[in-house]
């Protein structure tokens, strides 16, 4: 494009038409002899002018795909952490679960009272305590099950 000027406007419109076609793959439909003159043929500078329209339409769309993709992937990424984290939620309470199972259910208990007073009180500090935190982490649990389903139907996607 240094090379150009003013003077040499054949050489201009050969290389225009030489790069159009090269970088856009827009054919050669016009001579430089049919451009370079006062009055050009209307339709056939139409017809060319038509080519790098839908030269550029083409690749407007292209580039709609693929930000249409790159969405698609960035929504997949999302939804697949949403997945873990739950699996990783899951998975914690699940195991405190079978924890306080086994420990809830040792049915030995000691023939003095301050043994049973421990135990109450050990019952006591687990409704009051432990308990609270995981109820509300299963109901955190809940929520993100019902978020993550609520995208992929969304999208259209499978559920969870």
């Amino acid at each position: 494009m240094d090379g150009m000027s003013k003077e040499t406007p054949k050489e201009n419109l050969t290389l225009a038409f030489d790069l159009a076609e090269s970088q856009l793959g827009i054919p050669k439909l016009l001579d430089v002899e049919d451009v370079n003159v006062e009055f050009p043929d209307e339709k056939s500078i139409m017809t060319y002018v038509a080519n790098y329209y839908h030269t550029f339409a083409k690749m407007k769309m292209g580039d709609v795909s693929s930000k249409r993709i790159v969405k698609m992937i960035s929504f997949l990424q999302e939804c697949e952490g949403f997945q873990q984290e739950y699996h990783r939620l899951a998975s914690s309470l699940l195991d405190w679960i079978d924890q306080t199972i086994e420990t809830l259910g040792n049915r030995e208990f000691p023939n003095i009272l301050s043994g049973v007073q421990n135990l109450l009180s050990d019952f006591a500090k687990y409704r009051t305590q432990e308990k609270p935190p995981k109820y509300t982490e299963k109901g955190d649990l809940e929520v993100l099950f019902y978020n993550l389903n609520a995208k992929l139907r969304s999208q259209s996607q499978p559920g969870f």
